[in-house]
């Protein structure tokens, strides 16, 4: 397992992939997050596992040089070491087995969006999916809301990189769906989006309420009822006999942390 568990970064300037490494205070706060992380992957590092290499997790903050930082901005856990099952895709993890058996993916549906409705104190749309816009492909609403939440502006155009995103993931991108024509039916839907370059909360804020929700469910499954869960961004990984207590928790979880109940998927590959 690691020795380190918890890294903070600056924000990332102009050109770089990456923010730059800060220094980690010792105290009350940062001990308490070592010793949670510590804790998972000491208890995670006791189960077998096919499809993939358990090299531990490490939890990383972000923006760790604005002025209201705190350990309160991105704090996502990722692998030790390198990409590791996160970095697979989603068909590739389907084949992970935890002590033998198959496992399954929860995931939060809209997560970000989700939690941006409940800091606005906005009512969800009444839909299954929340990305469905009529006459728009689900994945090209979902890519507008992720490469604007990742800005303090509107984007002017698609970059090369978010048109192969669409394409890997199975849309056939027409020449009408510009950035502009999605932006205009995106906020026809959601007008509290309207105001986005002059809000406050930023992509770093709604990645730690993430990230609260998903170790907060991952320590009450392994403290309460001693079962394994891998975290993937907005969603967990476990055993298909544990699915529906996984549901359960980390709808209560979400429900605590944000004040609104998650809708969430799940993804069964075996």
């Amino acid at each position: 397992m690691p020795k380190s568990v918890v890294e903070v970064r600056a924000s990332k300037v102009d050109g770089a992939q990456r923010g730059q490494k800060m220094p980690l205070p010792s105290n009350p706060k940062t001990e308490q997050i070592i010793e949670d992380v510590t804790a998972i992957n000491a208890f995670l590092s006791g189960f077998t596992y096919e499809g993939m290499v358990f090299g531990g997790l490490r939890r990383l903050f972000n923006e760790g040089n604005r002025d209201d930082f705190d350990y309160n901005l991105g704090g996502r856990l990722h692998c030790a070491n390198g990409q590791g099952y996160i970095g697979m895709k989603s068909r590739e993890r389907g084949n992970i087995t935890i002590n033998g058996e198959a496992v399954v993916e929860v995931d939060i549906n809209a997560s970000y969006l989700t939690i941006l409705h409940a800091l606005k104190n906005v009512p969800m749309p009444d839909r299954d999916d929340i990305y469905a816009i009529d006459g728009l492909p689900r994945e090209v609403v979902k890519r507008w809301f992720t490469i604007t939440m990742g800005s303090t502006k509107f984007q002017t155009r698609w970059l090369r990189r978010n048109l192969e995103e669409m394409r890997e993931a199975g849309v056939a991108h027409k020449p009408w769906m510009t950035v502009k024509a999605v932006e205009k039916a995106v906020l026809e839907h959601f007008p509290f989006m309207q105001d986005w370059s002059k809000q406050e909360v930023r992509w770093s804020n709604l990645m730690f309420i993430e990230s609260e929700v998903i170790i907060g469910t991952m320590l009450e499954l392994m403290r309460q009822y001693e079962v394994p869960s891998l975290p993937v961004h907005d969603c967990i990984i476990v055993r298909k006999s544990d699915q529906d207590l996984a549901m359960r928790v980390l709808t209560e979880q979400f429900k605590a942390k944000v004040g609104i109940e998650p809708r969430l998927k799940v993804k069964q590959h075996q």
